[in-house]
């Protein structure tokens, strides 16, 4: 039996910026799912996605797990949310969407990703690269703080990027996943402890 899930075609994903101790998400997180919600509401059949792992050391709570809470106070139906938990940064986002989320959406036909005016240009090139080429990908933001040291930083991302996946087939996720867990230090035990099980 397909479930309402199974033959949804619109997804609204939101990336997630910071959280406190308190399970409180910064401006830049609540800006992104306040925007992403908003977009939501004009397709509400679309699933609703949030993405993150338990970053902080002081809670086992990942936050995607407070952007869904989140959400749903702010009328997202519950019953229509995934959460990507395994993402550590933004190419995560990107691959385990790709490998994780679209499993679980055979009908789906376009990701709308929700971050901030800032890092959209890289999350836009990152998700575009690693998804399949049927499927639509778009990308919104919210409005955020656009400094220096953020386009600096911006910079520096999307060029290891590149250089991290160089050779590596685009809109194949799968092969972005092998890379991932074996190149990437977020992943392969460089600087957290490898990720070992799936959400």
């Amino acid at each position: 039996m397909t479930t309402d899930l199974e033959r949804a075609s619109v997804a609204v994903l939101v990336l997630a910026n910071l959280m406190d101790a308190d399970l409180r998400l910064n401006d830049q997180s609540r800006a992104r799912l306040d925007r992403a919600v908003s977009l939501w509401r004009d397709t509400p059949d679309a699933v609703f996605v949030t993405s993150g792992w338990a970053y902080r050391t002081d809670s086992k709570t990942p936050i995607s797990a407070v952007m869904a809470a989140e959400a749903v106070k702010l009328g997202v139906n519950g019953e229509r949310i995934l959460q990507n938990r395994r993402a550590r940064d933004t190419v995560g986002d990107a691959v385990f969407f790709g490998t994780d989320i679209l499993a679980r959406l055979p009908a789906l036909r376009q990701v709308i990703v929700v971050t901030s005016e800032y890092h959209g240009p890289r999350t836009d090139e990152i998700f575009r690269t690693v998804l399949p080429t049927d499927l639509d990908v778009t990308t919104r933001v919210a409005a955020s703080p656009g400094n220096d040291a953020y386009l600096d930083s911006e910079e520096a991302s999307i060029a290891a990027f590149r250089r991290s996946f160089e050779g590596v087939p685009a809109h194949d996720p799968s092969a972005f996943l092998e890379r991932l867990l074996s190149a990437h230090p977020f992943y392969n035990g460089e600087i957290y402890a490898p990720e070992a099980t799936s959400a």
